[in-house]
């Protein structure tokens, strides 16, 4: 089912619906093979319980998986060097499959297993349906992909170290401007619907200061068997300039290649969740000239250090956004847990109003736990990401 809304800058129901989950074992398998080999040896002495939850299976299962192994590098590579304090780090597993009504029970099964911080979960919907549950336990949730500005200013269990992605969206449609992209269309996933509403809400307020047209808007859910080719055709009108998509990396691609069978010429801009490892093997030359905006290389790249070849070596891939950004977030937890020890809450303090020195420069988490970091803008030429702004 397509559904058309009309473009506004107004409040918005954000709808809680239940996304596909269609269960990829090989990734599964592969992630919990990875976590077994980062568990230490009880014969090390102590441990420190790490939950590491998130979209591992399901629709959001590469998001899920990319920043997971992130983290599960950064943990390994501290046990290496002796762990927190002597004492180990052991994580434990929890997949949420995507489905904020399955997430508060994976949270549960590892609360009552001693598990009180988390490392997760991947997208909005699961993240806000576990918060009441990690709050009441006065537990830490550490995110690196969440950054819908529905849960930004407020003073609970969630540390973010990304923004809120109103910056994000904004800075992308400036860009969009200056290309010339004048009159756009957008296409969103409304199974992800409290990040991916906001974000363009915020992407045509931006696009009207400067002068700009919105056009049609179109959502979809994947499980009611959407055509893209019929969205592309009902997307796209004499004048479109571009056409904003807002999806997962695989949803993206799909959408890009229908777009440029329609005969469509113009521009195509995404948000940051529409770039994975799925983009450009699926996408193909509809792909080319994509702009989209990032807080890091999309494809894990950084400007000092060798991170990239220490991924590839362990997982056997490149890593992607997602990896850097769960690398950062263990680091933050793991400096946290060696000035404070294990406390959730002595952890949350500590954490806030401070700057931290990551993969691709310093940023900083608020007294609300919401990181601040620069935006930056790129565009997929010839298989590379290309930094166009700043």
């Amino acid at each position: 089912m397509i559904k058309r809304l009309k473009a506004t800058t107004g409040p918005a129901p954000f709808p809680v619906s239940a996304v596909s989950v269609g269960t990829s074992l090989r990734r599964v398998l592969w992630l919990c093979l990875c976590l077994l080999l980062a568990i230490p040896c009880r014969c090390w002495g102590g441990e420190i319980l790490v939950g590491v939850v998130g979209s591992f299976s399901g629709r959001y299962g590469t998001l899920g998986v990319t920043s997971a192994q992130g983290a599960i590098l950064a943990l390994e590579e501290r046990n290496a060097r002796g762990g927190v304090r002597g004492d180990k780090v052991r994580v434990l597993l929890g997949d949420d499959g995507g489905r904020p009504d399955r997430a508060a029970s994976v949270d549960q099964a590892l609360l009552d297993r001693g598990v009180r911080v988390f490392l997760g979960h991947t997208i909005t919907q699961t993240t806000a349906a576990v918060l009441p549950l990690l709050n009441r336990s006065g537990c830490l949730l550490l995110s690196a992909t969440v950054s819908s500005p529905v849960l930004s200013g407020k003073e609970d269990a969630l540390i973010r170290i990304v923004p809120g992605s109103t910056g994000a969206a904004s800075d992308l449609a400036r860009v969009g401007l200056r290309r010339g992209l004048r009159r756009v269309a957008c296409v969103w996933d409304r199974g992800n619907a409290v990040y991916a509403l906001p974000w363009q809400e915020d992407f045509f307020r931006e696009l009207r200061q400067g002068g700009g047209t919105p056009l049609a808007c179109l959502s979809f859910l994947k499980d009611e068997k959407t055509s893209f080719d019929d969205l592309a055709r009902e997307i796209l009108r004499p004048q479109t300039d571009g056409v904003l998509l807002v999806a997962r990396p695989l949803d993206t691609a799909l959408l890009a290649q229908r777009l440029r069978l329609q005969g469509y010429r113009g521009g195509i801009l995404c948000a940051t969740w529409g770039v994975g490892p799925e983009l450009i093997p699926y996408g193909g030359r509809g792909v080319e000239g994509l702009l989209s905006v990032h807080l890091a290389h999309p494809q894990g790249r950084t400007r000092e250090g060798d991170f990239p070849r220490r991924f590839q070596d362990r997982f056997g891939v490149p890593p992607s956004w997602a990896s850097l950004m769960g690398y950062e977030a263990a680091s933050v937890l793991l400096e946290a847990l060696e000035a404070v020890g294990e406390d959730p809450l002595a952890l949350r303090r500590w954490m806030v109003n401070r700057t931290y020195r990551g993969l691709e420069g310093s940023f900083s988490v608020d007294r609300f736990g919401d990181g601040e970091r620069a935006t930056r803008v790129f565009e997929l030429r010839d298989g590379v990401f290309r930094e166009v702004f700043p």
